[in-house]
This record gives structure tokens, sequence and C-alpha cells, in this order.
């Protein structure tokens, strides 16, 4: 990657860890004078809600404000509940932490939280069902972990899909999102990604149902595809990916020619 756009992006998540972290100095004042919550509480809430800045900030470059329903579904139901912890109960405070940070937020900034957040806050049923599943694993044999494991992965991918949250797979006719990327593929999906959810989830609070925003999406994520941008030096998103992985395909025959 550029050493210019590395650094901005540097700085760029360095600034969202900075207000993330002043945000929770304040938040955690806040639930120990206003809520009177026990120090071991407290403890677990600010783990918690420590580990979603670090995630949103590195991995999807948005704070608490901005994020999207895919961004914390897929912290709480996958990411968080595979993170080590010093203590096993953090795990299980992580749907009361959430609606504690949201009640702050409410309280701090008059911050409507998205009616997805506040269905999330009420009902831990699927967050306490993944975390059992998740923790059966332990005593498994390596191959019968590697396919539970792959089941458990699955079902999310099928819950996210049945929610029109994930971006779709192909990029050209049977060409797909590379496994590996190069940095302008990667950036281009996480654009694209970005831009999905943003769309998906102005349509859903509008009232929209799932397959009806799925068509609406498919559509504009065929264009962005297609339409050169000016950015891009008027070369369309695919254009750039195509281009990139002919240039790394060439980069690596010379090399295992040497």
């Amino acid at each position: 990657m550029d050493d210019e756009i590395l650094e901005q992006e540097t700085a760029d998540t360095q600034k969202l860890l900075d207000a993330g972290y002043d945000e929770l100095d304040r938040y955690s004042r806040w639930i120990e004078t206003h809520r009177k919550t026990d120090n071991r509480t407290a403890e677990r809430y600010s783990y918690v809600l420590e580990s979603l800045v670090d995630y949103l900030a590195n991995y999807r470059k948005t704070d608490f404000r901005s994020m999207s329903e895919y961004d914390v579904t897929w912290f709480s139901y996958f990411y968080f509940i595979r993170q080590s912890t010093p203590d096993a109960a953090m795990h299980e405070a992580l749907i009361a932490a959430l609606s504690s940070f949201t009640e702050w937020m409410k309280y701090e900034y008059e911050w409507v939280a998205p009616s997805w957040l506040n269905a999330l806050n009420a009902d831990a049923t699927m967050y306490n069902r993944r975390l059992a599943s998740y923790r059966s694993l332990e005593n498994m044999s390596e191959s019968d972990w590697t396919e539970a494991f792959e089941i458990w992965c699955a079902e999310l991918n099928d819950y996210l899909d049945s929610r029109c949250m994930l971006v779709p797979t192909e990029i050209a006719n049977g060409i797909g999102w590379g496994s590996t990327m190069g940095w302008r593929e990667k950036a281009l999906y996480d654009h694209c990604a970005r831009r999905w959810q943003h769309e998906r989830d102005k349509r859903v609070n509008g009232g929209a149902g799932y397959e009806e925003v799925r068509q609406s999406l498919l559509g504009s994520y065929a264009s962005w595809l297609e339409t050169p941008q000016e950015r891009l030096d008027m070369a369309s998103p695919r254009d750039v990916i195509m281009l990139e992985r002919m240039d790394n395909d060439t980069t690596e025959d010379e090399e295992e020619d040497d």
C-alpha cells in the first residue's frame, strides 16, 4: 500500500480511537455516579465497550454513532465471542453493556438509537445461543471443531443474508471478490461494503422489506461496479480490480522466473 495512504488511514483510525476512549471515560464516570454501578460490573462494561471502539475504528473506520447494523451484528455475534477475555463473565455482559452505553448516549446527547439496536438490546436470545454454541466447541477434537466452527459461521452468514446485510460475492460473470485482495481491491471492497450498509439501513429504517431492499441494492451495486469514477482516473471499480489482478499475476510470474 502507498505510504501516504497508509499514513492517512493510521491517522484517521487514531482519531476514532481517541474520540472513542474520551467518550468511554465520560461514560464510566456516569455509570459510577449516576447509575451507581458496582465496580466489577463497570469493569466488565468498560472492557466490552473498549473492544467495540477498537473494532469499529480498526476494522470499520467508524464510531458508535455511525455504525451500521452489520457492524454491531458482526461484532456481537462473531468477533467479540471469539475474543479472549480475562473474565469469562465479560462475554455475558455484552448486551447489558451495549444497552447501558446506548442509554448514556441518549442522556448525554439526546441520541436516538436505531430500531435494530434497541431490538438487539432488548433480546439477548440469539447472542446467548451463539455464545453457548461457541463455548461447546472447546472440548471437541480438531476435526470435529473445524466442522462445527464452519457450521457456526455459516449460521451467521445465513442470518446476515436473510436481512440483506451481505455484499454480493460476484463482481463479474463467474468472478468474485478475491479471498486475498490487493490493496486497491481491498479499499474498493471496504468502500462498497460501507456504501451497501448505509443504503441498506436507510431503506430498512424507511420501512422497506428485506427482499425489496435487496433488489434495489443489487441494481445500485451493479451500476457502481461498472461506472467510471473521476477518483479512479475515469476507470470503473471493476476495471481497477481486474487490472490490479493482472499486474499482481505478472509480478508473481516474474518472481517465479527469477
